[in-house]
C-alpha cells in the first residue's frame, strides 16, 4: 500500500501548522489513516496533543537539514508504519535536500502547497527570490 505524501512549505508566519491542523480536523480529508507529521520547523502555533491523538497522527520533529540524510525517512517509516505522511517543510532548506533525500519507495508525492502571507510576499521576493523560486 503506498502513502501519499503532502508537503506543506511557506515562510514563517504563512500559516503552514493552522492549514495542516485545519487538514487533520477535516473529515473528508482524515479518516482514520495513520499519519506521519514531519515538523522540520518550529513555528508560533504548536499542536494540540488531543488533536493528534483523535486523527491518528504521530508527530516527529525534525530540527536540523542532517536530518534529511542519510536513512532517517526510512527508519521513520518502518518504525511508525504511517499510511499517509504530511510534511512541514522549512522553507529555508532547498526543496531540492528533501527531494534527494532517501525515501522509502512505497512513499508517493501527492501535493506541494506553497503557502505565502500576502502582506510579506513582496519583501521575500525581493531579499530571498531563491528560496521563493525553489522548486
Amino acid at each position: 500500500m503506498n502513502a501519499p505524501v503532502y508537503i506543506i512549505t511557506g515562510f514563517l508566519g504563512s500559516g503552514k501548522t493552522k492549514f495542516i491542523i485545519d487538514m487533520l480536523q477535516d473529515e473528508g480529508f482524515t479518516d482514520g489513516e495513520r499519519t506521519l507529521l514531519l515538523c522540520c520547523e518550529e513555528g508560533e502555533t504548536e499542536y494540540d496533543p488531543v488533536l493528534l491523538r483523535r486523527s491518528n497522527t504521530m508527530l516527529v520533529t525534525l530540527e536540523d537539514m542532517d536530518d534529511l540524510s542519510g536513512n532517517k525517512l526510512n527508519e521513520l517509516d518502518r518504525e511508525k508504519r504511517p499510511e499517509r505522511v504530511i510534511i512541514e517543510y522549512n522553507s529555508m532548506w532547498m526543496l531540492e535536500t528533501l527531494y534527494s533525500a532517501r525515501k522509502p519507495q512505497n512513499w508517493d508525492l501527492a501535493q506541494i502547497i506553497c503557502l505565502v502571507d500576502a502582506q510579506s510576499f513582496e519583501l521575500y521576493l525581493k531579499n530571498m527570490r531563491n528560496f521563493m523560486a525553489d522548486g
